[in-house]
């Protein structure tokens, strides 16, 4: 009888341990990812009035925003639950602001040098598709049809001008046109 409480003893002692451990691990990683995405916000998020910019190079003189940051900036708060539509809303004013030649592309460079801002003319696929998908998860959390719009519009540029129709493949910018070494490379 004795051994049958200290084995009944022993089974609740490992359970309630199994329990805590559990629910240390889940919390941990919550704190894990709480700190990362404060330490990246605090690290690349750059916030100018009404927009705001992923800086791809914050430790230098020179800041470089890449059309591919700004697209995993706005993807990561778009999931971020601490985001706010507001802060979102701010990373999209800068896609808008610098896209590229009447398209829905963004530009793929932009640097600020000594506070003035040049850009390069171009878009890369790999922002693009990051910007979009980020504008429809955005436009599902905060019931945003805006979001789901520009969404859609920039969807149809890809399309129009980042995608080789003979490979059905997207190309890497809209500068690997039909007559670009990089046009029919997969």
């Amino acid at each position: 009888m004795k051994k049958r409480w200290m084995l009944l003893g022993f089974l609740l002692v490992t359970i309630a341990f199994t329990g805590i451990m559990i629910y240390i691990r889940a919390d941990n990683n919550s704190a894990v990812r709480n700190f990362f995405l404060h330490s990246w916000h605090k690290n690349y998020v750059v916030e100018e009035k009404n927009l705001a910019y992923i800086n791809t190079t914050p430790k230098q003189e020179q800041v470089t925003v890449l059309s591919e940051g700004q697209g995993y900036g706005m993807f990561i708060a778009a999931h971020d639950p601490a985001v706010k539509e507001s802060n979102f809303a701010k990373l999209v004013q800068y896609y808008l602001k610098h896209r590229d030649r009447n398209t829905q592309l963004m530009a793929w460079r932009q640097t600020k040098k000594n506070g003035k801002w040049s850009s390069e003319r171009n878009s890369a696929t790999d922002g693009d598709l990051f910007i979009a998908k980020a504008l429809f998860l955005a436009a599902k959390r905060w019931k945003t049809p805006a979001y789901q719009r520009q969404g859609q519009k920039l969807i149809a540029d890809i399309l129009r001008y980042e995608y080789n129709p003979t490979t059905h493949a997207l190309t890497v910018g809209n500068w690997a046109d039909s007559k670009s070494k990089y046009y029919k490379r997969l």
